[in-house]
């Protein structure tokens, strides 16, 4: 047998090096000759068998050798979104590609499913052969990146269909040859026994390395990487029905907005781990937007109405107050107002929601470094409401972005107190395109931002003044992506749930596209970085929204273009919200986005958050980061 499998492992190494190899990489094909000769050798006298892939690899080698054409890219696509070895091998040797082919074939070796429909995980070892092999691989398969991916990628054409990498790259081409080499040794590499399946990362895995009389790589990646940054992305009123509105929209390519079917939070769903979460209250069955909030926010179970206070109205911790006493900075994002439920609940107390001039005057004091929404009304005097030097003082900074008018009813700018804080005010999309600074607070309406509807009528206006919610998430990232300590940043799509409270069918639909755009943003962002946690879920769902069949007819694919016109399949069981769990999604280091899968609640799905901010894990024991009382001072860094 060992004869056998070495003269088959070394026939077909040397028929395609003859045909497709150049002599720059020489070094490499020496050491690649060398390790399948052994791993044929290991393989005879332990009989253990060769990786399953080994024989479709070297098949698609021979047919690249002859020039036998390679399948279609569409091809590849296994229902497990892995590609097969030997499509990826033939088709590396025998067709042009483009950074974007490598990337995804580099991702699908690890790990592979056969022809042979067998599931398999490659061994660690085989991995780190090939690093020693080919050095050229080496910044492939790095985990540190001097460049900022962000700043990398701004360039970049926007696509709602960016895929997800869970791996950081570097930049540019990897050699045609790199690849190809890469996928013979992996395939190549003798698999270990059933009881030791191990993948990179696994624990005990680095004991399956052959380490006698090879060199070994300086400096290995952590097989647990830190989390530096938290991203919450939360749709208010956003229940499972809603999502599947939003799916249904893009699997029928309605209006042409998703070519490829697929959603961003469905692309997050596939890349990540995902649960259900219970929502309600201590106080009763159903929660409302403050108290579910402070549950995110604080990871603490608490009282509907409460706004960061916990259930003995005591003020307690949030995310943003952690993060500063970390040393790290915060942003807070919502299409609605900066005082509204949701936001409040991360950098303000009180045990009614609605008392928004005093949670704005608390929201300056706590001092998140990006605060991006509508809500201006509330951060101005009442003197701006009549002629005069505070008017026209106020009117020249809004610049005629919007009519604004004070809903104070005492004379506190909280305009002048942010700037003498150090913040920079903007109130239209170019002042924010072109601020920087540690401290940015942007209100864009007087009120409440647009709703979706009016987005989606203005959405390729050029000269529109008002920001996009995927704008406002793009410059909060841009604005806290380079401390270096790290950041927290919560981003809504508000106006989700009111669109469930007015039981508007055709703009929830609208609303859910606005939000599902801001999702897309925060993942081309994290893609390629492995130091960021991103959490999806929502608050509550809202209006008990469903389609429906009527006497045995299905809805037709036409409703989506009038959901409000189809009221024969359209259904609400409420304007108010329902007790319905929320979908709650984690992307990011394997070893914490994998503990937001299962059955959760939000005072649980908070403190998850808060425990990986403060220590970039999630204990072994499992011991979470408990809740805290506030600083005495309450609100200051």
């Amino acid at each position: 047998m060992s004869s056998t499998v070495s003269s088959t492992v070394s026939s077909t190494v040397s028929s395609t090096v003859s045909g497709t190899l150049s002599g720059v990489m020489g070094c490499v094909v020496d050491n690649l000759v060398s390790d399948l000769a052994t791993a044929g050798r290991r393989a005879a006298t332990t009989n253990v068998p060769l990786h399953p892939a080994s024989s479709c690899v070297m098949n698609a080698c021979r047919n690249a050798a002859t020039g036998a054409a390679a399948p279609p890219l569409r091809e590849w696509r296994h229902p497990s979104h892995a590609f097969p070895l030997s499509c990826a091998a033939a088709t590396m040797a025998t067709r042009p590609h483009d950074e974007h082919d490598t990337a995804r074939i580099v991702a699908a070796l690890l790990p592979c499913r056969c022809h042979d429909d067998h599931a398999t995980a490659l061994p660690a070892h085989a991995l780190r052969m090939t690093m020693i092999s080919a050095p050229t691989l080496r910044p492939a398969l790095a985990v540190t990146n001097p460049v900022s991916p962000a700043r990398a990628r701004r360039a970049a054409p926007e696509s709602t269909s960016a895929p997800v990498a869970r791996q950081r790259s570097r930049g540019g081409h990897i050699p045609l040859i790199a690849i190809a080499s890469l996928a013979l040794l992996l395939a190549a590499a003798c698999r270990p026994p059933a009881a030791s399946h191990a993948t990179l990362g696994d624990e005990g895995a680095e004991a399956a390395i052959p380490t006698a009389g090879v060199e070994t790589t300086p400096e290995a990646p952590p097989a647990n990487p830190p989390v530096r940054n938290v991203i919450l992305l939360i749709g208010d009123g956003m229940g499972p029905q809603q999502m599947g509105l939003l799916e249904l929209y893009a699997r029928w390519n309605a209006e042409g907005l998703y070519p490829d079917g697929r959603t961003a939070m469905a692309r997050m769903m596939d890349a990540g781990h995902v649960g259900l979460s219970s929502v309600d209250p201590t106080d009763g069955l159903v929660n409302d937007s403050a108290g579910s909030g402070t549950q995110l926010a604080a990871g603490v179970a608490t009282r509907f109405g409460f706004v960061g206070l916990g259930e003995d109205e005591q003020p307690v911790e949030t995310l943003v107050q952690l993060a500063h006493r970390l040393g790290k900075r915060s942003g807070l994002v919502s299409d609605t107002r900066l005082t509204h439920a949701t936001p409040a609940s991360f950098a303000a107390t009180g045990t009614d929601r609605w008392a928004e001039a005093t949670l704005a005057e608390q929201m300056i004091a706590t001092g998140a470094h990006v605060m991006l929404s509508g809500g201006l009304r509330v951060f101005v005097p009442r003197a701006v409401n009549s002629e005069g030097p505070a008017r026209q003082a106020l009117l020249d900074a809004v610049g005629g972005a919007f009519e604004p008018r004070s809903n104070r009813r005492d004379d506190v700018d909280l305009l002048a107190q942010a700037r003498q804080a150090g913040y920079s005010v903007v109130h239209d999309r170019e002042a924010l395109r072109a601020v920087s600074g540690e401290r940015v607070l942007g209100l864009f309406a007087n009120n409440a931002m647009e709703s979706g509807l009016e987005w989606w009528a203005a959405r390729d206006d050029a000269n529109h003044r008002q920001p996009s919610l995927r704008e406002l998430t793009r410059h909060a990232l841009r604005l806290l992506e380079d401390h270096e300590e790290g950041f927290f940043l919560m981003v809504e799509g508000g106006q989700i749930d009111w669109a469930g409270h007015n039981n508007e069918a055709s703009r929830l639909l609208r609303e859910m596209i606005r939000f599902d755009e801001a999702v897309d943003e925060v993942l081309r962002w994290v893609e390629g970085r492995d130091d960021t946690l991103v959490v999806l879920t929502a608050d509550h769902e809202t209006g008990g929204f469903s389609l429906h069949y009527e006497r045995g007819t299905p809805p037709p694919p036409e409703v989506l273009a009038d959901l409000d016109g189809a009221t024969r399949f359209v259904r609400w069981s409420t304007t108010n919200h329902t007790h319905t769990p929320v979908v709650v999604v984690g992307l990011g280091p394997e070893h914490v986005a994998r503990a937001f899968g299962g059955m959760r609640s939000h005072p649980e799905v908070g403190r998850l958050m808060m425990t990986a901010l403060e220590h970039g894990e999630l204990p072994a024991g499992g011991a979470l980061t408990q809740p805290v009382m506030a600083n005495d001072e309450g609100y200051d860094d």
